[in-house]
């Protein structure tokens, strides 16, 4: 049997190509894994499992801390639409990092300007092969309004006990004197009120406002009059608040809470009904994920 040579018995040049092959494999690994993300992500394999979205898998179930699996699909997507990324990733001229600054940019960027496949093209080309920081710099330069771009991108969230976490955003001062002028509104009624206390009271007033199981602030002549049954593909707003109610605003699958849609358990197009033991709450992943595979 052939001895194993450890590290320390290898040469200095031994040493360095050995790194340098492992390497590359190590690169070659990572656009496997970003393909086989893809894969998951398009057949919404990760609801049939019971995950909420690609990135609770990625965390939940491979592990990743939540940075990495951001990382690992943001670079995903940016592939997918610019294929011939996947090179330069292999020559080591792009990082995950740099990867996943270039996507979270396009994406602050298009929310102000549309932008070309060129146009991100160009821009990875001029980030190609630098640092980290030197990435960031180059990427704020070539923001419409770099100020605000800044402001957008350096939000965070940390868990500091069981039930808290510190919020890091940055708000122009539009927003944090909106703020200050609720604080000042309540301050009679609460003294002292803290932004994390107001955010509280913010969000209530929201859910009031938006949670679909809330109930009507007033009947109308007009309204459903509580109908468990409609001849209408669309449910009522009755069933819509019924619904929402007995699910916890949460899929019924995976638990989810993003894009809940309402959906017809033996499907409208073969003859099932709008009628509560038909319908259901799911998200829009586990709602495509049952299109794709035609599953109930």
């Amino acid at each position: 049997m052939q001895k194993k040579i450890t590290l320390n018995e290898l040469t200095d040049e031994e040493l360095l190509i050995e790194t340098e092959k492992l390497v590359m494999d190590e690169r070659r690994l990572l656009l496997d894994v970003l393909q086989h993300l893809r894969e998951i992500q398009k057949r919404k394999l990760f609801s049939e499992i019971g995950y909420t979205s690609l990135h609770d898998y990625a965390v939940r179930h491979l592990k990743y801390s939540d940075d990495q699996a951001a990382r690992r699909i943001a670079a995903m997507r940016l592939i997918t639409e610019l294929p011939a990324l996947a090179l330069k990733v292999e020559r080591g001229e792009l990082s995950l990092t740099t990867m996943a600054m270039a996507a979270r940019f396009f994406k602050e960027e298009e929310k102000s300007v549309a932008m070309s496949q060129e146009r991100k093209t160009e821009i990875i080309e001029e980030i190609a092969g630098l640092s980290t920081r030197e990435a960031e710099r180059k990427l704020i330069a070539s923001s419409v309004d770099p100020e605000a771009y800044r402001a957008r991108v350096v939000e965070s969230v940390r868990p500091v006990s069981n039930t808290e976490n510190e919020v890091r955003i940055v708000l122009t001062d539009e927003v944090l004197e909106k703020i200050n002028m609720l604080r000042g509104l309540l301050s009679h009624k609460k003294p002292g009120m803290s932004i994390s206390e107001l955010i509280s009271d913010l969000c209530d007033l929201a859910l009031k406002e938006w949670d679909p199981a809330r109930s009507p602030r007033r009947k109308t002549a007009q309204g459903d009059g509580g109908a468990l049954v409609t001849e209408m593909r669309r449910p009522t707003a009755s069933m819509k608040r019924r619904l929402f109610s007995q699910s916890g605003g949460r899929c019924e699958r995976c638990g989810s809470r993003f894009f809940l849609e309402v959906d017809h358990i033996k499907p409208w197009s073969h003859g099932g009904k709008t009628t509560p033991d038909n319908l259901r709450v799911l998200c829009r992943n586990c709602n495509q994920r049952r299109n794709i595979t035609g599953e109930v």
